[in-house]
């Protein structure tokens, strides 16, 4: 009788053990076999090799066989695997399933295509950059020899961002850029991408959140662009991760370095500046909406950390007016009787003019935006949203967070004239007044300062929620959530730092 091996077997299903087989010869960890678990064959991976098996070894089948033509799973990738089932609450298994869709479980192509449209080209390509942002990247270069994630405001970062992929892939380490937008790899990309980072010659890849699940064993540089994106949160099935985190962990094991960019950037990223975790660098718009031009009103001063603007008492007073940027409040306007219906004077005078030039007029209410990149807003001459302060009173406590951050992306999307009407002119986010929001949450220890865990219902409606303090404690806290959780009726699925 041949020697028995026995190894544990991850399988991409969600199961809270991991099951144990034999094989006739030792396994490599990451090696990929095929297994039958109960009626169904699957084809996993091993985790461990050579450990005594804590049931009975009568109980122990053989596995299949041994996938010799499919890649091994990577020590970096596991790691990573580890991160994201402990952080999020879920099994090591369901992870592999997200990272390894079951078409990518066949049979691997030896060769791989390169021209595929998840792969960014950085070099001979590269915007000339002028002299701010020559000055950001001598910033951002200063910060990367400090170890030091950089988080980069402003509307105009892709000359930067060019730049600094370009410089680490003349270095031969690849480049990882996430992007809200990008459209997302099919099977046969991931597979072939797959198969070009396993090779010596650095690539660079422009990808949805699902990138971070590809087999990087060299990058050198993560840029995770609009990263305040609720695009990168994966609410459903498992593994709940949000993107942008995992590609923070993912840098953090392989030592690359790492550029957070967004016009409004969260309150999270925020937070990581104000404790030195973050090294927060601005580049200055070449946009015509920028809220550093505001010309209104006048007793302005200079918030740190923002390069924002606000009054003496950290408020916008009447009606706002920045180059090819009008914020109208509509309670001042009914009472001088400014309005006619939804709209004020001043808009219809606006969007009167304009069309009369037969030029393009887009009016919706706040409610309507959805996904603002959707909206091709550059091609109207003007661009006027109504009932903006349906944004921030909503019972979210990211509310004026989103608002906020909305209001910046409508201001860099937006090529005409942006017009905003709102029944709340004085509301904190017209003045992107960061400083203010951090002091209410931190207030009544609400997220960035705690960590939010939710358990849902079939339907799902909260059941359970929880804020846990940001330290040693937070696992085992967030388990004994978990453990409460599960004995709910109707209870699915537990859900870490929700959107």
């Amino acid at each position: 009788m041949s020697e028995r091996h026995y190894i544990q077997v991850v399988v991409p299903v969600k199961l809270e053990w991991i099951p144990w087989y034999w094989s006739e010869a030792a396994l490599e960890q990451g090696t990929r076999v095929r297994v039958r678990l109960g009626r169904n064959i699957y084809t996993g991976f091993v985790l461990y090799d050579g450990r005594q098996p804590d049931i009975d070894p009568k109980r122990i089948q053989p596995i299949i066989s041994v996938e010799s033509q499919l890649e091994r799973i990577s020590d970096e990738e596991i790691k990573l695997w580890r991160f994201i089932a402990d952080y999020y609450l879920c099994t090591i298994g369901e992870v592999f399933k997200a990272a390894y869709p079951a078409l990518v479980t066949d049979v691997e192509s030896k060769k791989a295509r390169t021209n595929i449209g998840a792969l960014a080209e950085f070099t001979g390509t590269q915007k000339k950059l002028d002299d701010d942002d020559k000055k950001a990247v001598t910033e951002i270069l200063d910060a990367f020899d400090d170890k030091k994630t950089v988080l980069l405001q402003g509307t105009s970062r892709q000359a930067i961002y060019d730049e600094l992929a370009r410089r680490t892939l003349e270095g031969g380490r690849d480049v990882l850029v996430l992007s809200p937008g990008a459209k997302r790899m099919s099977s046969t990309e991931r597979r072939d991408i797959a198969r070009l980072l396993r090779s010596e010659k650095p690539v660079a890849v422009r990808s949805s959140r699902t990138a971070v699940f590809l087999p990087f064993h060299k990058v050198g540089l993560v840029i995770i662009d609009e990263e305040q994106d609720i695009a990168y949160k994966q609410e459903s099935p498992a593994p709940r991760y949000n993107a942008r985190d995992v590609a923070l962990v993912l840098a953090q094991l392989q030592g690359a370095n790492v550029v957070l960019g967004s016009a409004a950037p969260s309150l999270e990223s925020f937070y990581n500046v104000s404790i030195g975790k973050y090294q927060y660098i601005r580049s200055f718009s070449k946009q015509p909406h920028t809220s550093h031009k505001t010309e209104c009103p006048a007793s302005r001063t200079r918030k740190p950390g923002t390069g924002l603007q606000a009054d003496a008492n950290g408020n916008a007073s009447e009606n706002c007016t920045e180059k090819d940027f009008l914020l109208i409040d509509t309670d001042i306007e009914k009472r001088k009787n400014g309005m006619v219906g939804e709209l004020s004077r001043v808009l219809i005078a606006e969007k009167e003019a304009l069309e009369a030039a037969r030029k393009k007029v887009l009016v919706l209410n706040s409610w309507e935006l959805g996904n603002i990149s959707k909206l091709k807003l550059d091609k109207y001459a003007l661009v006027a949203v109504l009932h903006f302060e349906f944004l921030f009173s909503r019972p979210d406590f990211r509310a004026d967070e989103k608002a906020w951050q909305t209001l910046e992306k409508l201001k860099s999307t937006t090529k005409g004239r942006l017009v905003i009407q709102t029944s709340n002119a004085s509301h904190p986010i017209f003045i992107g007044n960061v400083e203010r929001m951090m002091e209410e949450r931190k207030a009544v220890n609400l997220p960035p300062f705690t960590r939010q865990i939710i358990a849902k219902g079939r339907n799902g409606e909260i059941l359970k929620q929880a804020y846990f303090s940001k330290d040693s404690t937070l696992s085992q806290a967030k388990r004994r959530f978990l453990e409460e959780a599960s004995s709910m009726p109707g209870f699915t699925c537990v859900d870490v730092d929700p959107a």
